[in-house]
């Protein structure tokens, strides 16, 4: 079979035109941050740059600062156990407390030092547009082996579903915004496609495997998604509805997994290193359980004795996890406003006061689970395009002075994006995408065309790790609307596959499995 390049040439297109129509694809999926004037932040985003620039302030001796430097540099002890934190040291003013203290030795897990290095670099080199830049071209590589995994190689039709994407889906929002959230769907399609037999050149095969890699070290859930994967794919092997998966498929899920976990440990053993202490987990099963009902049950029935922390503080507003570990406000949070032992002792037991309240009443909390779980999974929407940073105190305490200059220009933080009518338009291109993706697999069951087989099995690997980070939010985290709308291009991407191959095949000529 001809190469792409030997198609393009032999049907005389044009370098200039396929370059165009690159960078037309490119622009096109950071269109959102482009329109913003500025990369979007979230609450965890000043924790993952904080963690890439204290390592390099500490890598430099302590001589490399940054404007990010100045939060943390008088807090750090002066070297690593040379002065043991004091534990019961109030933090500064309580309006202004975080999850991290590192003067008291608490740094909180699960932010991720490596994607965190990744936003700072696009910091220190472009004010984080070539971060950004980045996971725009990143998608549009993935999307385009995808595609062609499908024998849809024609410039046209590409960069029309590329648009399409960009214009009635989330993710040229996820790729303006500095959080790992991005590489929650790459690494899901890079995975599949190492998973699928198909010819990919050794080049492609390290951008894929890199993209796992990068996924599982940028955040937990995503080693909760490879691992839901290579389980689904074991099981669609068992059944033989799978095809002969290639050996780079077990490989890359497999060492992702171990590499994901391993980060983890290297992470703690940094951190302790740097600051005498290990990092710290959130007690987030304590604060969902609470806020779910049968947790705050048990502590009123007599939390087994007061055994726990959690029952020896003084709760405040238990409606919702958030507002429990995260409100740092008198009267109304928890977590933050209890001493630096007293929280890190929580976050040491969180396991077993989950465990404690499962016995206490296994039904009742089963069930909150289960609502929790199919309200992640059915939660699409944007949510975070306005997000006013000047206006809260935290959030301009928390950001550099030049930073919040640049935030301040924004339309997010005008409040200015049609974030409804963007979110209807999300939520119609979803719906309409399920029903054509369910009748075009239901309609081709039987059809010889491999491609449908195929496809059929991307959707059910997907949904696998949907399901899976929809009962981590149902379970664990309070439902987010980030976990599953960071996906959700994806839904939409698989049914412009099943549209092409049905009812334009002139786009999409039937290939062999075993080359693109």
């Amino acid at each position: 079979m001809t190469s792409e390049a030997e198609q393009q040439r032999a049907s005389g297109a044009s370098p200039i035109r396929d370059w165009a129509l690159h960078i037309l694809c490119v622009l096109a999926l950071m269109w959102t941050p482009l329109a913003n004037g500025f990369a979007f932040f979230f609450d965890d985003t000043t924790n993952y740059i904080r963690a890439a620039d204290m390592a390099a302030h500490m890598a430099s001796g302590k001589t490399f600062t940054t404007d990010w430097s100045e939060r943390y540099t008088e807090k750090l002890p002066a070297g690593s156990g040379d002065s043991e934190p004091d534990a019961e040291k109030p933090a500064e003013d309580p309006a202004f407390r975080t999850h991290n203290d590192i003067s008291s030795g608490l740094v909180m897990t699960g932010r991720s030092p490596y994607m965190g290095a990744l936003m700072w670099v696009g910091y220190v080199t472009s004010n984080f547009w070539l971060f950004i830049l980045f996971q725009a071209w990143l998608a549009y590589f993935l999307i385009r082996l995808a595609l062609r995994r499908f024998g849809i190689s024609d410039p046209i039709a590409t960069t029309g579903i590329v648009l399409l994407l960009a214009a009635l889906t989330t993710l040229p929002f996820y790729n303006g915004m500095l959080l790992a959230d991005g590489f929650g769907a790459f690494g899901i399609v890079a995975f599949l496609l190492l998973a699928t037999p198909g010819k990919l050149t050794k080049f492609e095969v390290f951008v894929l495997f890199m993209t796992i890699v990068t996924a599982v070290v940028s955040h937990m859930t995503h080693i909760v998604m490879i691992a839901g994967m290579l389980a689904a794919l074991l099981a669609l092997r068992l059944v033989k509805w799978a095809p002969d998966v290639p050996r780079r498929g077990w490989i890359a899920g497999i060492a992702g997994l171990a590499i994901g976990f391993a980060s983890l440990q290297v992470t703690a053993l940094a951190t302790e290193a740097a600051i005498g202490k290990k990092p710290q987990m959130l007690p987030l099963m304590t604060a969902r359980f609470i806020a779910d009902g049968p947790g705050k049950s048990f502590i009123d029935s007599g939390c087994d004795g007061n055994r726990f922390q959690i029952c020896r503080v003084e709760l405040n507003d238990t409606s919702h996890a958030s507002a429990i570990l995260s409100n740092p406000t008198p009267g109304v949070g928890t977590y933050l406003l209890a001493t630096p032992e007293e929280r890190r002792t929580m976050g040491e037991e969180d396991t077993a006061f989950a465990i404690a309240v499962m016995l206490h009443d296994p039904i009742g909390q089963g069930m909150a689970i289960v609502r929790n779980t199919f309200r992640q999974l059915t939660w699409v929407q944007y949510t975070g395009l306005n997000r006013a940073c000047s206006a809260r105190a935290y959030c301009w305490d928390a950001i550099p002075q030049s930073v919040g200059e640049d935030m301040k220009a924004t339309l997010a933080d005008r409040e200015a994006w049609p974030e409804a009518l963007m979110d209807t338009v999300l939520k119609l291109t979803v719906v309409a995408s399920l029903l054509m993706l369910l009748v075009c697999l239901f309609q081709r069951r039987s059809d010889p065309d491999h491609r449908w087989r195929t496809l059929r099995n991307w959707a059910l690997l997907t949904l696998s790790a949907m399901i899976l980070i929809s009962g981590f939010g149902g379970a664990v985290v309070e439902p987010q609307w980030r976990y599953i709308s960071r996906l959700i291009w994806l839904v939409p991407l698989f049914a412009m596959i099943a549209v092409v191959i049905r009812w334009r095949p002139a786009l999409a000529p039937p290939t062999d499995q075993h080359a693109v």
